[in-house]
Order: structure tokens, then sequence, then C-alpha cells
């Protein structure tokens, strides 16, 4: 398994973070609930994908990724987005691509998780993206040990 403290922590950060954002938007509130979509990859990614999307409190809807990945695709991103993550000049483009396929897939946040094979350990990386803001919402690492 892993550190579930250091991961339920940071996981309850981001979830703060996500209703924060959510809440901004009032029009968004007064039509129904927000709309989410987990985007996970990587090696265990499903695992915490699920974890993530269980915690997500009532009143944010947690969406099939299908529609997002369809609008990403359009937009140019086809694949993993691990490479596009590591590079600066890259990451820019990545992060304005998922808030455009947002926008069309009608999303209000994008949940990204990237999971990392390390020697010692693994390491989760997490995106809260708004496509309604240039700048990230949240973004967070988490250093797990080995999976026993």
């Amino acid at each position: 398994m892993h550190d579930a403290g250091k991961f339920l922590r940071t996981l309850s950060a981001i979830l703060v973070a996500l209703i924060a954002l959510l809440a901004a938007g009032p029009t968004a509130w007064a039509k129904g609930t927000k709309t989410v979509v987990i985007h996970a990859e990587g090696p265990e990614s499903e695992t915490f994908s699920k974890e993530v999307a269980a915690a997500v409190p009532k009143g944010i809807n947690v969406a099939d990724a299908k529609g997002f990945n369809a609008a990403l695709a359009k937009q140019g991103q086809k694949g993993a987005m691990g490479k596009a993550l590591d590079g600066s000049k890259t990451r820019d483009k990545l992060f304005e691509r998922v808030r455009k396929a947002a926008a069309a897939a009608k999303v209000d946040a994008v949940v990204i998780i990237r999971v990392v094979k390390e020697k010692k350990g693994r390491k989760v990386q997490i995106y809260v993206v708004d496509p309604q803001s240039s700048a990230l919402a949240r973004e967070d690492e988490i250093a797990l040990p080995a999976k026993k």
C-alpha cells in the first residue's frame, strides 16, 4: 500500500482547493452541480484515481473522462502527458490544451494524477486545472514508499 497519512493529507488539501475553485463560480452553482474530470496515468494510477473520486464531496460530479479525452485529442494532446509535464515549455502548452478541452467538454475542473515509479518508491504528481484561469489551481507532489 502507500503512505496513507501523507496521501490523505495532501488529498484533503487538494479537495479543499477544488471546492474553493468550484465555489468561486456562482453561476455554475445556480445551474446545478459542478463537474470534474479525473485524468490519471502511470502505474497504479487507477487506484489513486478511484481514491480521489471517492473523496470528492457531494455537489461535485465526477464525470467520465471520455468526452474530455476526445476534446483533448482535438486540441492536439494524444497519448500520455508525462513528457509534456516534464518540460517547462511543453508543460505550459499542455495545460493550455487541458483548459481548452475542459471548456469544450463543459467541465468545471480537471484533476490530473501522474504516478511515476522511482528507484526507492513512487512519486504522485497531482494538478488541478481550472479552465477559466491561466494559472494552476493546485499542484502537489507526494513521495511514497515502494509498493509492498
